[in-house]
C-alpha cells in the first residue's frame, strides 16, 4: 500500500471527528391529553361520540349553496391559486436537488474555426518556407465531439440528506396549502353566516321600523285631542330615526359581506353571487371523535407542516457533518477530436479519466460554524413544534368549552323569546277584549322584536362556534404524507 493511500486514510479518520452531543439537540413533545375535555363534553347533550370530521365538512350546515360557494373558493381563489404554484415550486426543487443522487451525462460538440495573421505569432515566430510540407495554415478548424460524465460518490450521504431535507420542505408547503385551504373554506363560512345573520336582523329592524311608524301615529293622534303633550311625539319621532339608522347600518354591513364572499370565490364586486336567502343552520348534536390528542398531530395541517420543517431541518444537520468528510468526485469524457471534418471519424479518438478528492483541513471555522447554525436551526423548528403542539391542544379545550357555552346561552335566549312572545299574546288578548290600550301591545311587540334580533345573532355565535371547532380539528384534514 503506497504512503498516499495512508496519509489519505490518516486524513479520514482526522477529518470524521464532527459530532453534534445530544444534549445540544432539542425533543419533540407528545400532544397533551384531552381527556379530560372529551369526558366532559360528552357528558352534554349537544357533543355525541363521532368519527374524525369529513373533508366537505361544509355539509353539516345543510345548506347547498354555502357548499356551492366554499367548493368555487377553492377551485378560484387566487390565494390558494399562489400557495399550490408554492407546493409545485418545491417539489421541483426537491427533484433538482434529488439529480445530484445520479450521475450525469452530457454531450458536447464544438466547432473552432481560426484565420492565423501572417503577423501573428504563430506564423511569424515559426516562419516555414511557402508550399514545404510544415508550413502553418492560414485557417484553423478545430472539431470536438465529446462526451462527459460526472459522478459524486455520496459516501457520506450529504446528497441523500439534502434531498429528503428538500423533500420535507416539499411536504411542508403541501400542509401549508392545506392549512390555507381550511382558512379559506371556515372564511367563506363565516362571511355566509354574518350576511345570514344581518339578512334576517335586517328584516325584523323592518319590522320594527313598521312598528315604530304606527306608534308615532297613534302618538300624534293622542297628543292631536289633547290627552298628550308634545314630548312623547318627539321621543317616538327620534326612536323611529334610530331604528332607520340601524337599517342603514345592517345594509352596509350586507354589502361589505357581498363583496366580502365574491373576493373569496374569485369575482368581481359587480357579479351576482347569491341564488337563495342563506339558510345555514345546525342543530344537531356535534360528533366528537375519541381519543382526540392521540390523532390531533396527523389532522391538524398547521402541525404537520411543522412536523415536516423539523425533519427537513434535522437531514441538514446530517449534510453539514456530511461537509467534514472527504468528497469524491469522478469525471471521464471522451469523443472525437480533428483539425478537419473528414478526419473526424476517423483515428481521431480521444479521452480521459479524472477522479478527485477534496478533503477540508483548514476553513477558519467556517464548516463548525455551519453545522452550529443547522442545530440552532432545528432547534427553533422544535420549539416551535412545541409550541404549536401546546397551541393547538388548548384551542380544541377552549373551542368546547365555547361551543357549549354558546349553546347554553343560546336556549337560555331562546327561552327569553319564548317568555316575552307569550307575554305578546296575552296583552293583545287583552287588547282584543278591551282590557289593555294599544300602546301596550306595541311596547309587548316592541320586546318581541328585540328578542327576536338578539336570538338571531345568538345563533349566528353559534354556527361560528361549530365552525371554529371544526377548524380547530383540522377541518377534515388526513396526512397522506410518505415516510419512505
Amino acid at each position: 500500500m503506497s504512503r498516499a493511500i495512508y496519509f489519505f486514510i490518516g486524513l479520514l479518520l482526522f477529518a470524521g471527528c464532527a459530532r453534534v452531543p445530544e444534549k445540544d439537540l432539542a425533543r419533540t413533545l407528545e400532544a397533551p391529553s384531552l381527556q379530560v375535555s372529551e369526558n366532559t363534553a360528552f357528558g352534554k347533550d349537544f357533543f355525541e361520540r363521532g368519527e374524525w370530521l369529513n373533508e366537505k365538512w361544509w355539509e353539516m350546515f345543510d345548506d347547498p349553496q354555502l357548499t356551492l360557494l366554499i367548493e368555487r373558493a377553492l377551485r378560484d381563489n387566487y390565494t390558494l391559486k399562489k400557495a399550490h404554484a408554492q407546493v409545485e415550486y418545491s417539489h421541483q426543487l426537491a427533484n433538482k436537488q434529488r439529480s445530484k443522487l445520479f450521475p450525469e451525462l452530457s454531450a458536447n460538440y464544438t466547432e473552432q474555426w481560426q484565420y492565423l495573421s501572417k503577423y501573428g505569432f504563430d506564423r511569424d515566430f515559426f516562419p516555414v518556407p511557402k508550399n514545404s510540407p510544415g508550413q502553418i495554415p492560414h485557417t484553423i478548424n478545430l472539431l470536438d465531439l465529446t462526451l462527459n460524465f460526472d459522478y459524486e460518490f455520496d459516501f457520506w450521504g450529504k446528497n441523500r440528506d439534502l434531498f429528503r431535507a428538500a423533500l420535507g420542505q416539499a411536504w411542508a408547503d403541501l400542509a401549508e396549502e392545506k392549512q390555507a385551504q381550511l382558512v379559506a373554506a371556515v372564511m367563506v363560512a363565516q362571511t355566509y353566516f354574518s350576511l345570514q345573520t344581518k339578512l334576517s336582523q335586517r328584516d325584523i329592524v323592518r319590522e320594527r321600523l313598521e312598528e315604530r311608524k304606527e306608534l308615532l301615529a297613534l302618538t300624534e293622534l293622542r297628543n292631536t285631542i289633547g290627552l298628550i303633550n308634545a314630548l312623547p311625539v318627539f321621543a317616538s319621532d327620534k326612536e323611529m330615526h334610530l331604528v332607520k339608522q340601524a337599517i342603514v347600518f345592517l345594509e352596509e354591513g350586507i354589502d361589505l359581506d357581498k363583496h366580502m364572499l365574491k373576493y373569496l370565490v374569485g369575482m368581481g364586486p359587480d357579479e351576482n353571487l347569491l341564488e337563495t336567502i342563506p339558510q345555514a343552520r345546525f342543530d344537531k348534536p356535534f360528533p366528537l371523535p375519541n381519543n382526540i390528542s392521540s390523532d390531533l398531530l396527523a389532522r391538524r395541517p398547521d402541525l404537520m407542516a411543522q412536523i415536516c420543517r423539523v425533519e427537513s431541518a434535522a437531514k441538514q444537520i446530517g449534510a453539514a457533518q456530511a461537509d467534514f468528510y472527504p468528497s469524491v468526485n469522478l469525471s471521464a469524457m471522451g469523443g472525437l477530436e480533428s483539425l478537419q471534418f473528414s478526419n473526424l471519424f476517423r483515428d481521431s479518438k480521444m479521452g480521459g479519466l479524472m477522479p478527485a478528492i477534496h478533503l477540508p483541513i483548514f476553513t477558519g471555522g467556517r464548516l463548525r460554524a455551519n453545522l452550529r447554525s443547522k442545530v440552532a436551526a432545528f432547534n427553533e423548528a422544535v420549539y416551535a413544534y412545541n409550541d404549536l403542539v401546546l397551541t393547538a391542544a388548548k384551542e380544541v379545550a377552549d373551542q368546547i368549552v365555547t361551543v357549549g357555552s354558546v349553546i347554553e346561552g343560546l336556549k337560555e335566549q331562546k327561552y327569553a323569546f319564548e317568555d316575552t312572545f307569550a307575554q305578546y299574546e296575552l296583552l293583545f288578548s287583552r287588547y282584543a277584549k278591551g282590557l289593555d290600550n294599544y300602546l301596550t301591545v306595541l311596547d309587548s311587540e316592541e320586546d318581541v322584536l328585540q328578542q327576536r334580533f338578539l336570538l338571531v345573532g345568538e345563533y349566528m355565535d353559534h354556527l361560528n362556534s361549530v365552525l371554529n371547532l371544526i377548524k380547530k380539528l383540522g377541518g377534515g384534514y388526513v396526512s397522506q404524507r410518505s415516510h419512505d
